[in-house]
C-alpha cells in the first residue's frame, strides 16, 4: 500500500447511528477487514468497495448503537498480507440510548455525492428490538406521500426499486435516473406501525450536477491582441471553481464569472479578457473547473493577427507612461491655480490697508500737490493694494 489507511469520517448522529469511513488508497491484495464493538462482532454491518488494479478501498461502517454498545470501544482490524492495521476509538452516544431509541427508525442519504441523473439510494434502518420479516415494508414521496414500493413491488419499476437486508434490518430505496423533481421533497419509510419522514434536502456537500454543456462559445484576438473568451457551462451544481492559464501561465485573474440560478442548478457565463505577450502568442489556452471531484478542460490554440515584438510591448508601455504622467501633470497645475485663486480672493476680501505716508518739503510742491511718488502710493490703495507702513 502507497497511502493510508485514514479515517476519512466518523459521526455519530442524533438517533445514535455509527457512520465510520476509512480509505485506503493504491493497495493490493485487497484488504480482509473485520469491525467488534465491545468484542461484539458487527462486520456485518460493514461494507467494502474497490476500484482499480491496484485496490482503492473504502471501508464503511453503519451501526445503529445499543445499550451494550454505547458508550464502548470501536475496533477495526484489516489484514494486507502480513501488515495488520487496527484502529480503535471510543465510542459515545448524543443521547442515551434506551429500549425508546431502539424502537427509532429512521432513513439516510446512502449515495453520497448523490449524482444527478445517476441512481440514488435512500436506507432506511428498521427498529432494532421489533424487527420481524413479515412485517409490511412501504416507501413513500414527494409532497402528496405517494406510494413508491410496498414489500419489494414498485409502482414504478423503471423509476424505484427496493433492496431489503434482513441481517442488517436495512431497507434500500433506489431512484432511478435521479432529478429536479426527486430534490427537495419529504420520503417516508414505513416499518408495520413505525414511520419516519424527511425531506431530502439539496445542499452543496451532498449533491452534485454535471454540466450538460462546457463549451468555448466565443474566442476572438482583435488587431492589437487584446483576447477575449467567452464559456458557457449549463445546468451545474454546486458552483464550478475555475482556473485559466496560457502555456501554463496562469491568467486567472483576468477571468470574470457570473452565474444565474435557474430552479436548482447554475447556468454560470466564465469571460476572459487579456492583452497578449510575446510569452503567450501563439500559445494553448486551458481553461479548468472543478465540481465536487469532477474536473472538465476546455482547450484552445491562441494565435495573434498581428505578430508581437519585445519593442512593440515596451514602445506600448512607454506610451501608456507617458499618458499618465501627462494626465498627473496637468490635474496638478488646476488644482494649484485653483488653490491659488481662492487665497488671492479671500485675502482681497479680508484685507484692511493702512498706509501712512509723512510729507515734507520733499514729497510736497510749493503749490501745496502731492508730488509723483505719493501719488504712485495713493493710486495703489485706491486700487485696493496693502502696503506695508511707509516712513
Amino acid at each position: 500500500h502507497t497511502s493510508g489507511p485514514y479515517i476519512e469520517n466518523i459521526t455519530i448522529t442524533e438517533t445514535n447511528m455509527l457512520s465510520v469511513k476509512i480509505v485506503y488508497e493504491r493497495v493490493y491484495p485487497r484488504p480482509n477487514c473485520s469491525s467488534a464493538m465491545h468484542d461484539e462482532d458487527i462486520s456485518s454491518y460493514m461494507t467494502t468497495i474497490l476500484k482499480g488494479l491496484f485496490f482503492f478501498a473504502i471501508i464503511t461502517v453503519t451501526y445503529l448503537l445499543t445499550p451494550a454498545s454505547c458508550p464502548g470501544l470501536l475496533s477495526i482490524s484489516c489484514n494486507i498480507g502480513t501488515y495488520l492495521f487496527v484502529y480503535e476509538t471510543n465510542i459515545t452516544c448524543d443521547k442515551i440510548v434506551s429500549d425508546k431509541n431502539l424502537a427509532t427508525i429512521v432513513w439516510e442519504l446512502e449515495t453520497i455525492p448523490a449524482v444527478v441523473g445517476k441512481d440514488v439510494i435512500l436506507k432506511c434502518t428498521f427498529p432494532q428490538n421489533q424487527f420481524m420479516e413479515i412485517q409490511t415494508r412501504r416507501w413513500l414521496g414527494g409532497n402528496d406521500r405517494h406510494l413508491l414500493s410496498m414489500n419489494g413491488f414498485s409502482t414504478k419499476p423503471d423509476k424505484y426499486s427496493e433492496t431489503v437486508k434482513f441481517e442488517k434490518k436495512t431497507s434500500e430505496l433506489t431512484i432511478h435516473k435521479f432529478n429536479s423533481m426527486d430534490i427537495n421533497v419529504p420520503y417516508e419509510c414505513v416499518y408495520g406501525s413505525s414511520n419516519f419522514v424527511k425531506t431530502l434536502n439539496l445542499t452543496e456537500d451532498k449533491f452534485v450536477c454535471y454540466p450538460s454543456a462546457h463549451n468555448i462559445q466565443n474566442i476572438t484576438v482583435t488587431d492589437t491582441n487584446i483576447l477575449s473568451v467567452n464559456i458557457s457551462i449549463e445546468r451545474v451544481y454546486p458552483r464550478p471553481i475555475c482556473l485559466a492559464t496560457i502555456n501554463e501561465e496562469d491568467i486567472s485573474s483576468n477571468m470574470t464569472t457570473s452565474s444565474i440560478m435557474k430552479g436548482h442548478f447554475y447556468f454560470e457565463i466564465l469571460t476572459v479578457k487579456l492583452l497578449l505577450t510575446q510569452t503567450m502568442c501563439p500559445g494553448v489556452l486551458r481553461i479548468t473547473c472543478k465540481i465536487g471531484t469532477f474536473s472538465f478542460v476546455n482547450i484552445k490554440n491562441v494565435t495573434c493577427d498581428k505578430k508581437i515584438s519585445e519593442q512593440e510591448i515596451k514602445k506600448t508601455m512607454n506610451v501608456l507612461k507617458t499618458v499618465i504622467v501627462t494626465v498627473i501633470i496637468i490635474v496638478t497645475v488646476i488644482i494649484v491655480l485653483i488653490a491659488v485663486c481662492m487665497c488671492l480672493r479671500k485675502n482681497a476680501e479680508s484685507c484692511q490697508c493702512q498706509v501712512f505716508v509723512f510729507y515734507n518739503s520733499r514729497t510736497t510742491g510749493s503749490d501745496g500737490k502731492v508730488t509723483t511718488p505719493d501719488l504712485e502710493i495713493h493710486e495703489l490703495v485706491r486700487k485696493g493694494i496693502c502696503l506695508e507702513e511707509t516712513g
